[in-house]
This record gives C-alpha cells, structure tokens and sequence, in this order.
C-alpha cells in the first residue's frame, strides 16, 4: 500500500476482489466482501468509495418494447484504487480489467464466482485466471477464465475463506485439494462451432505439461436447459473427458450438471459435482 492511504476492512476486501476479477456486481462483492450486510448496504458502501476515487461504475440498460430496464452495474477499480492495491501481498501478479470484456460477461462471471464462493464446502481460497487459452500448446480459442478452486483436504484444518478468498496463485501443498474450472461463457455459437472448439480441447497429459499442471474441467454457462441441450449434443461428439454445464438459473439454485462427453452423469448441487470428479 502506499503511504497516502490506509484502507479499511471494507477497502481492501473490495479493491483485492476487483484486483483479480477485474470488474463484479455489487451482488457479488456483497456476497463475498460484505457477508450479513443488505445489498443496499453495500450498494452505499460502493458509491462512497467512487466518490473517493477507488472504484467506478459501469451502468448497464436493456430496452424493452417502450421501457428501459435497468441492470446490475458492474463495478472495476479507478487508477486510485489500483495503485493503492497493487503492492498489497494478496493482489494478484497483473491486476485484472475490464479490458476487452463485455459488462454483460463481467456481471454474468460475477455470479458465477459468487454460486462456487457459496457451493463449494470447507473453501479455503480461489485463483483467477483471465482469458485462458482453451489448449496451452497454442492461441486458438480463449474461455472467459480459469478458477482454480482449493478445499481443506481435513475437515479438521479448515477455517472459513471469509470475505477475502483470492489467493494470488495455484497452492499446491498437501493441505488443500485443488480443482480448476475453465469458465465458458455460451456467446451462442452454432452447433458445428461448438464441435470445433470442443475438439480444441486436449487431453489431461498437455495440461499436465503445461505450467497450470492439472487438467481443467470445462464449466459452460449458458441461458436455459434447451441451450444445455444443445451444447451437450455438440461437445460430446467432439469431446470425451468431463465437463459441467449450467444454467443461469442454476446458478442461483445450486443445480449444476456433470457429464461424461454427452452423457449426464449426475445433476445436482456444484459440491455433489465435485465431490465426483475428486474421485
């Protein structure tokens, strides 16, 4: 931190969250950031913090017939709040933008985050990766990001992630179990690009070569169950491993499904998931 400026508690939970997501709704950093706290609350919180420079707004709209709808804004650091966070030992290596990214993708991968914050049992931390290629021995295709997830490996040794989760980078000792999602958001491709971009991606032994180490399981996240269908029916010709997919509104009530190429393996809450790939 530099010397101008001590954060608060609050501060520094809200500038490290968008230090390594780049931009998140105020749902999310309530979530997570301000646990307990209504979401007017921290929408107050949020607005302050513009006023003082940290942090700035990206209103969204949808219109409807006549009307106009307003949406979830997405909130990112200011230059300020950057330079306050970027020396902090929990921010990450390059802190995270909003460059190239859409606020429809950045509010969708906000509640994606929150859902794993809030599904995943004994979490000890999160690392976030930005535009991943979607096979490491080359450029072709970028999914929205890797999440790498850790969980207490004892029960016994497990203390809460609480409202600063992120850690900068892979944990690999012993004391935590780790599993890596890699997010695609469905931007609605056709079913033939879908093949190809499945078939783009590797076998375990490449990720296992590649510097991440361990093979990521593919997370689609897509509007509806018809959409699902579709992108179930695609990737499984083209891909073998496992993968999740889920719905935006699975999402929000915790119903996540894992298949086996094109076959459903089991549906229910992201833990269940998990539970099975961890075997």
């Amino acid at each position: 931190m530099n010397s101008t400026y001590r954060p608060t508690p609050y501060d520094e939970a809200i500038l490290l969250c968008l230090a390594h997501l780049g931009g998140a709704t105020a749902a999310l950093i309530q979530g997570i950031c301000m646990p307990g706290r209504a979401l007017r609350t921290a929408q107050e919180v949020l607005s302050i913090r513009e006023q003082g420079g940290l942090i700035q707004q990206h209103h969204r709209s949808v219109r409807i017939g006549e009307a106009t709808r307003r949406l979830a804004s997405v909130w990112e650091l200011a230059p300020k709040g950057r330079t306050a966070i970027r020396k902090h030992a929990l921010a990450p290596a390059h802190l995270a933008s909003m460059a190239r990214r859409t606020l429809s993708d950045a509010a969708l991968l906000s509640n994606v985050v929150l859902a794993i914050y809030h599904g995943t049992p004994l979490l000890a931390g999160l690392t976030v990766g930005h535009e991943p290629a979607i096979n490491p021995e080359n450029a072709h295709g970028r999914a929205e990001a890797l999440i790498t997830v850790h969980q207490w490996a004892d029960p016994e040794d497990a203390m809460p992630a609480g409202a600063i989760p992120w850690m900068p980078i892979i944990i690999r000792e012993e004391e935590y179990q780790r599993i890596t999602l890699m997010i695609e958001l469905d931007d609605g491709i056709p079913p033939e690009g879908l093949r190809r971009r499945a078939s783009c991606y590797p076998s375990p032994e490449v990720w296992h070569r590649a510097k991440l180490g361990l093979a990521p399981i593919p997370l689609w996240v897509v509007p509806d169950k018809r959409r699902l269908q579709q992108i179930q029916r695609a990737i499984g010709r083209a891909f073998e491993a496992s993968w999740i997919g889920v719905t935006e509104a699975g999402l929000a009530d915790n119903t996540w499904q894992l298949y086996q190429a094109a076959r459903l393996q089991a549906q229910g809450a992201l833990d269940h998931c998990l539970t099975l790939l961890s075997r």
